[in-house]
Parts: C-alpha cells; structure tokens; sequence
C-alpha cells in the first residue's frame, strides 16, 4: 500500500461525533461522461439514474432462484424415480411415495449446499468454466447429501434414480444460469437493475477502476470518486470527485449500495476504520488487488499472524497436463482435418478459379521458444501482397507492432469471404499435428512483430501459439495492442485445461459472428 488518501485516522471511525461531521464536497456541475450507457453525473442526473435502474432487490432475486432451483432438483428427481419405476413390474407404488415425500424433505438441504458452493453470489463477469465447476461441485455434494439423508431414517435409494436426477440436474442448472446470465446482462444495457457505487480514491488505479465500470454488464452504476485529498481534479473520467473528511459519510448521502476501494490509494495504518465506518452504515465494501493478471482460482486468503495473506498457485504448464494438451490437439486436429476436408476442397477450387497463383500461402512464424516455423493458409490476397505493405503502412488501424486494415486492398473477392468466417485458417491444423502450434495459445507472431515486443510480452514465446486463443475470441481486430498483450500474458501465467475448453468453446460463436475479423 502507498501513501494514501485516508490519512487522518480519526476520520475513518464511527462515532456521536461522525453523524454531525462537516463533509467537504466539490461537485461538478458538468454533466460528465457523455458516452453510451452512462448516465448523467450530475446531482439531479444520478438520482434520476437510480430511480430508473434499480430492479427487485437482490434479497428477492436470491429467493427466487433457490425457488426456482428447488422445483428444478424436485422435477430431476421425479425423472429419476420415474425412470427407475418404469423398470419394475407391478410398480411399487407405495415406495414411489415414500421416495418423492423424501425428495420433497430434501430441497433444503439441497439448496444449502448451492448456497455453500456460491450458486447465488453475485458474478458479474465469471466465465461460463466457473459456472461448470459450481455447479458440477453443487450437484455433486447435494446428491452426496441426499444419499447420507437417507442412511439414518433406514430408506434405500434406488441407484438408477439418483444417477438419472444427477446426470439431468446439471445441464438443466447450467442452462437456468445462461439464461438467468443474458436476461440479465440486456437489463443491465437498458440500464436497469445497476447497483450504484461510488470509488474511493483519486488516483491512477481509482480512474482505470472507473473506466472499466462503464461497461453496464457489470452491473454497477458509478456515481463518482471519494477523495480525503484537497489537490485532486473536480472532474476524473467524467464523473465528479467528492473531496470530504468522511468518506463514509458522503457515501450515504450519495445513496450507494456499495464502495469501490482503489488498493492503491489507502494508507494502510486505517483500513480497519475505514471498513467499518462504512459497514456500520451498511453500505457494501469492495477492494481492488495488485493482482489483477493472475485468475482467480490461483488466488486463496489465509492468515498469518493478525494479517490476511493472499497465496498465489503456481501455473502449471508442465507434468501431464502439457501431455493431456498435446493429446487432445492431436486429436481434435485430426479429427477437425478430416471433418472440414469437403470445406477446404471447396475453398480451393474457389481460389484456384478467382486468382491465379498457389492456392496456399506459407509464411514464418515465430513458436515455442522464438523457433521458426511455417504457419500455412488458404491464400486470401493477391500473389506479391507481403511485397506491398510497406506502401499500405499509413493506412494501418492498428496501434503497436501490429498491421491491420478492414478494408485491405490486397485481399482478393474469395479471400474476404474466407476471412470472415476464418475458413482461410484450416490447414493450420496440420501445424497443429506436427506439434508447431496449439489449438489454443497466444497468436503466431512475425519475426519483425516480436522485435517491437516489451520483454514482458516476450514471455509468450514460452508456449506454442495457438489457431485460437484469448485474443482472438475477445474482438481481434477490434483490441488494442495494450489489450492484445494484455490477454496473451494472461493466458501464459494462467493457463488450464479447462481455460483452454472454455476458449474453444467461444472460439464457434466467436467466428460465426465474425467478431472482429479483418
């Protein structure tokens, strides 16, 4: 923690004193960010905001979804007891009875243990794996609990119906919670249901916290910036800063649900104060970490002492993991080969009959440990376009060492429609087969790209590229290089078996969009 901006201690307990406390506020008068999806900042505009975005409190949501998760596990298990009657000749019908009265005495402990494996926390941005790996856990442990239920009471659980209600229940969780998921995330772009927050701190970390808020699918409606400092800007990002002596105060007159702390700017002797003065007014605390390259399964807390730690996991990309990677891109590869055979046929006669010249385009790549390789394609441009780019490089769209255009001249008729649609980078699978390159991995990169490279980013020669990858699924084209970098890095520290099903997972719908392709 550095200097900061909670200085004064006895600022940041509550007491008789607290309630009659001056508060120095500075206001803008602007009317702020003028952006999509922000709402006016001033005084008169954020309440209007938040009579118009709050939706049913989040105590009700929660209700709701364990109603409607109870009646999901109740239907699983009458599947299950069904599909087991159906099985025996003359249908016991009192035992059927006796099973769904016991079903029904279940459901809470059933919800217990979702509740136990966090089903109903707030995830504002968690990937559909995570979503996998609660529930997975979820329904395991209660069919667990089900089954240890019935041990005292001397009741015998048929197997076929416990191993038919387990096997439905999870996919038609996993369902319940997409959908929940995009009803959600397209109320929250009609700006209903943002929870109103406000940031602590005025510094660089608290400006990009806001910036990134702005996104209305995290579910957060920022109202502007807590500063205990006097020489700070009136204006941050289009929000105003509220200079005060009590940050907990002035959140409360601010009518937020919630405080956003910026790490960076609290002096760490008064946290604890800090914390509670805003907990005893009920408003919701959150803090930033340093940490925000590493994921958050890598990450656990524990105490050493009086102090919380946070305990980083090693990154695995060795052992038999790497060999279950190279496994599954061998046949995966294989098999997506022999699949996409007809398309490939069909896209070389295309590009035989538009243009002459090969119908394939090889070019050198840099792989694992910075080796050269071929990296091989369906010629999309004309014959000679490597020779033309130094004539196109004032018409480049991209920041960094990377060249893109959207409307590239040297692209010809039949290239454009393979590009769309990535068709162009099929026989990339053979690279994939000969160990050159990963299904998933950081984009092959070009030697003169990696002369321009940060020794940070060097480190994503450390595995092979990848034919997708983060990057790719998350705009292409349309990222900056700061953001390209920023992704590849990510994946490198981070990687995981299951980061790499959920990459392919995105990479169909990602391609089908034609979300940045260029």
């Amino acid at each position: 923690m550095g200097h900061g901006e909670c200085g004064a201690k006895e600022a940041m307990t509550v007491d008789a004193r607290e309630e009659h406390a001056p508060v120095l506020e500075r206001r803008s008068g602007s009317s702020g960010y003028s952006g999509p999806e922000r709402r006016s900042t001033t005084t008169a505009g954020i309440a209007a905001a938040r009579g118009t975005s709050r939706g049913p409190s989040r105590s009700t949501e929660h209700y709701v979804a364990m109603a409607v998760d109870a009646l999901l596990v109740m239907a699983s298990l009458a599947l299950g007891i069904t599909v087991w009657a159906l099985g025996h000749q003359p249908v016991p019908t009192r035992r059927i009875s006796e099973l769904v009265w016991f079903s029904l005495a279940s459901l809470p402990v059933w919800i217990l243990v979702f509740r136990w494996q966090r089903l109903y926390a707030e995830r504002d941005d968690s990937r559909f794996i995570a979503d996998v790996l609660r529930v997975v856990n979820g329904v395991g442990l209660g069919a667990l609990a089900f089954i240890l239920l019935a041990w005292p009471i001397n009741l015998e659980l048929p197997r076929t119906a416990v191993v038919v209600a387990v096997v439905v229940l999870a996919p038609v969780l996993l369902v319940e919670r997409q959908l929940i998921r995009t009803v959600v995330r397209r109320r929250r772009r009609r700006g209903v249901g943002l929870r109103p927050v406000a940031i602590l701190g005025a510094n660089a970390e608290a400006i990009s916290l806001a910036e990134t808020l702005v996104d209305p699918v995290l579910g957060r409606n920022v109202v502007g910036f807590i500063s205990t400092r006097e020489n700070v800007p009136e204006v941050l990002s289009g929000l105003p800063v509220h200079v005060t002596t009590n940050p907990a105060a002035t959140a409360a007159s601010l009518d937020v649900e919630c405080v956003v702390i910026a790490a960076t700017s609290l002096d760490s002797t008064a946290p604890t104060g800090l914390l509670r003065s805003f907990l005893d007014r009920h408003i919701a605390v959150e803090m930033t970490s340093a940490f925000t390259g590493v994921a958050n399964d890598r990450i656990h807390v524990h105490t050493l002492g009086p102090y919380p730690l946070m305990a980083i996991d090693r990154g695995y990309r060795g052992g038999w993991r790497a060999t279950a990677k190279r496994a599954f891109d061998l046949v995966v590869s294989v098999s997506l080969l022999v699949l996409l055979a007809p398309l490939l046929a069909v896209s070389v006669i295309a590009v035989k009959l538009d243009t002459e010249g090969p119908v394939f385009y090889s070019q050198a790549r840099l792989g694992r440990r910075a080796r050269p390789f071929q990296l091989h394609k369906i010629r999309t441009m004309v014959v000679g376009a490597d020779s033309m780019k130094d004539d196109l490089r004032e018409s480049n769209e991209s920041d960094g060492p990377l060249f893109k255009m959207s409307e590239d001249p040297r692209v010809t008729r039949v290239g454009r429609v393979l590009r769309k649609f990535s068709i162009d980078e099929i026989p990339q699978l053979w690279n994939v087969i000969k160990g050159e390159m990963s299904l998933v991995g950081p984009r092959p990169a070009l030697a003169n790209e990696a002369e321009a490279w940060s020794d940070e980013l060097r480190h994503r020669l450390r595995v092979r590229p990848g034919l997708t990858g983060m990057w790719q699924v998350n705009g292409r084209s349309d990222t900056s290089f700061s953001e390209y970098e920023r992704l590849d890095l990510f994946y490198i520290d981070n990687w995981s078996i299951l980061t790499d099903l959920g990459i392919l997972a995105r990479t169909v719908p990602a391609v089908l969009s034609r979300k940045g392709a260029a």
